[in-house]
């Protein structure tokens, strides 16, 4: 094993390590942000048969071939024809049927004219063409100002899907208007792949879970939660397994439970003090394949291998923390579920703050980040914050200090990966 190895590095070692979940079957109406496990196609044509595009009368485009407003032609109408209808009765030469948008085109019209260019009278004898276009009654007799070409205002059997079309592919992720495309061919129910369950786990005799009495020298486990709410919008299913204090019985007790889920993931633990216990257990119970990587915060991280389950070993820093759980975390999450992208791409930004990187590492910050026209700008939150954690709430993206310039002026560009649990 290396001494250390680089952020890129340790991302492919996790990944290679963790492979997608079986699939399973859910309601189409809880699929949304689900990755689709296989190929879906269509089984039917959508529409499923020649309708109206428009709410108007169908007609055989030859009968009004000549059709103006000087010269209307005189149609009768045979039939009313609604969405959902069966149709009963065929158009033929010098007949027309009011239809509605929707619904099925009448054997022998092979148009639609829209109500605004006809006009409908009652059966009078005479027709009033100077009657206001558009004015309808329930008569018999129906005048056409226009000609219209085959297939006007028709929508074909198969325009919006065709039967044997290929609507998802597996690694896909499900949204809106997959779940009404895949509705609209009747599917209810849809193969993706299982959801990920994470144990979380914190360390530390320091540690107090939230809404118990503090006492002297304690500090409340904000980690566990800020986790949990991180994996959610990965995809995960956390699964908070509380404090390990700083004995190895207490570790391995937790570790034991944390198995059998399908990812485990720690915090605190990892450095190189008498109670950082996490690695030699690790260890003594896996196979450990990094335990230090060349990025600051979070240097001490740590991954292996634990009764068969990935084990993402963090620090207990709460911003190193989240960092970590973004970076290593998050892919391993996503392939999990069957992703095909699983690592963020870096977007450049122009600094309207200094930044400096006091290490000889690659060092990662939170900003904020702003859009001018197509042009990012990033600022340090903490010039208008007090405190580390309240910056991060202020915070959307990190940004990526290389190793050897301890100096970022403002208006340099800066790499920056935007967090997408905003």
């Amino acid at each position: 094993m290396k001494l250390s190895y680089s952020v890129e590095e340790a991302q492919n070692i996790i990944l290679d390590h963790i492979v997608a979940l079986p699939e399973e079957e859910v309601a189409l109406e809880v699929a949304d942000s689900r990755t689709v496990s296989q190929g879906i196609y269509a089984c039917i044509d959508v529409p499923g048969w020649d309708c109206s595009a428009i709410d108007g009368f169908a007609v055989r485009s030859i009968d009004i071939s000549e059709a103006s407003f000087e010269h209307p032609v005189v149609l009768k109408i045979i039939s009313k024809i609604m969405a959902g209808c069966p149709v009963s009765r065929e158009i033929v030469k010098g007949t027309a049927a009011r239809i509605m948008t929707g619904a099925p085109l009448p054997i022998g019209a092979d148009c639609v004219v829209r109500f605004e260019e006809v006009e409908n009278t009652r059966p009078t004898g005479k027709i009033d063409s100077t009657k206001t276009i558009g004015k309808f009654t329930d008569s018999a007799i129906v005048e056409i100002f226009t000609a219209e070409e085959p297939g006007t205002n028709v929508r074909h059997a198969g325009d919006q899907i065709a039967k044997g079309q290929k609507l998802a592919s597996a690694g896909e992720v499900l949204g809106p208007a997959e779940a009404g495309l895949l509705a609209s061919i009747g599917l209810n129910k849809i193969k993706v792949f299982r959801r990920p369950r994470v144990a979380i786990l914190a360390t530390g005799e320091e540690l107090v879970w939230p809404g118990k009495s503090l006492g002297e020298g304690k500090i409340y486990c904000g980690n566990s939660m800020a986790l949990a709410a991180q994996i959610r919008r990965f995809g995960g299913i956390p699964i908070l397994l509380g404090i390990a204090k700083d004995n190895i019985r207490s570790l391995k007790a937790k570790l034991t439970r944390a198995s059998k889920y399908d990812l485990i993931i720690s915090t605190g633990g990892v450095s190189g003090g008498d109670k950082d216990l996490v690695k030699s257990v690790i260890a003594e119970m896996g196979e450990i394949y990094f335990d230090k990587i060349e990025m600051q915060p979070g240097k001490s991280t740590a991954f292996g291998i634990l009764n068969s389950i990935p084990y993402i070993a963090l620090a207990g820093n709460p911003p190193a923390s989240m960092i970590g759980c973004h970076i290593f975390a998050r892919p391993a999450i996503l392939k999990m579920q069957g992703r095909k992208q699983c690592l963020q791409s870096k977007q450049q930004a122009i600094l309207i703050d200094e930044l400096k990187n006091s290490g000889n590492i690659q060092r990662y910050v939170w900003v904020e980040l702003g859009k001018c026209g197509s042009v990012l700008y990033a600022s340090d939150p903490r010039l208008n914050t007090e405190g580390a954690l309240v910056s991060i709430a202020h915070s959307n993206a990190l940004a990526i200090l290389p190793a050897g310039c301890d100096h970022f002026e403002k208006g340099k560009d800066v790499s920056v990966i935007p967090l997408d649990w905003f």
